[in-house]
């Protein structure tokens, strides 16, 4: 009682100094955990202007309020095909997702986007829609990460949950009514980091670059798995969930509107910050 008594208080302090504060997800690789976090020197700066931190503080172990997005195009560049992304995007809800705990839903997309499962505890249920609709032979990739994103944001927030999306997909796009930028910046809105499964194929052409461009713009990841992903384990994109934090900050001098954010760890080399690079206030 007295720790939430205080939380009350400081709270109250805040609004009657009119401070005001944006939180944002970020990504600390290489850390070492909540206690390590007070050494790294973290530095923020939104649009060249340095601003102070808040607080920080550990999403690990916090429950998923999810969106798995799955590009259902036939063209795909996965080297198996679609069958060998489905069954990469299976393996990942059982290895990744905890069941009864985690809420998802399902974006498939193609031709058009579908919303085929919707807050479900339950990631069987997600695998078992993970089959294309039909011969598809179009991608809506921005459309379905624009999408998504607006859904998301506008689901009720479960306690102790943290919104996330999760895209598998080779980067291409052929259809979409939207672009890159809007995309990036519905995330970028609603403040959810995005964590990408690709093939290692498009890792050094066009499709890699948007790819690695659009998770890192709002504070996620791209991985890019090999030819050979019948013994692919999922351990690493837990493990970078583990390394994610909540970073707030005091943006009460600056004017509302879009702003450049960077943030980076000063007295830790080994730390790398992957965080969004524009935020809305």
């Amino acid at each position: 009682m007295r720790r939430l008594a205080l939380l009350i208080i400081c709270c109250l302090a805040r609004v009657s100094l009119g401070q005001q504060t944006v939180s944002v997800p970020i990504l600390l690789n290489g850390s070492m955990g909540q206690e390590s976090i007070k050494n790294t020197g973290l530095k923020a700066e939104v649009n060249g202007q340095g601003v102070a931190i808040v607080s920080i503080a550990s999403l690990a172990g916090d429950h998923l309020q999810y969106a798995l997005l799955n590009n259902q195009n036939r063209h795909t560049r996965w080297p198996d095909g679609n069958d060998q992304q489905t069954a990469l995007a299976s393996r990942f809800l059982t290895q990744v997702v905890v069941a009864g705990a985690d809420v998802g839903s399902l974006v498939n997309f193609g031709e058009d986007v579908f919303l085929d499962v919707q807050n479900e505890k339950t990631p069987q249920k997600l695998a078992a829609k993970l089959e294309p609709h039909g011969v598809v032979d179009e991608s809506r990739l921005y459309d379905a990460v624009l999408s998504a994103a607006r859904y998301l944001a506008k689901q009720p927030p479960n306690w102790g949950a943290r919104k996330v999306l999760f895209l598998f997909s080779d980067g291409q796009d052929n259809a979409s009514k939207s672009n890159i930028q809007q995309a990036t910046d519905a995330l970028q809105m609603a403040r959810i980091p995005i964590f990408i499964i690709a093939p290692s194929s498009v890792e050094n052409n066009k499709e890699g670059k948007v790819l690695r461009q659009l998770a890192s713009d709002c504070g996620g990841k791209v991985y890019f798995l090999p030819r050979d992903t019948k013994q692919t384990s999922f351990e690493f994109v837990r493990r970078d969930l583990d390394e994610e934090f909540l970073l707030t900050l005091d943006v009460s001098s600056l004017q509302p509107g879009r702003l450049r954010l960077t943030v980076s760890a000063t007295t830790v080399p080994q730390v790398s910050v992957i965080a969004p690079s524009q935020i809305f206030r």
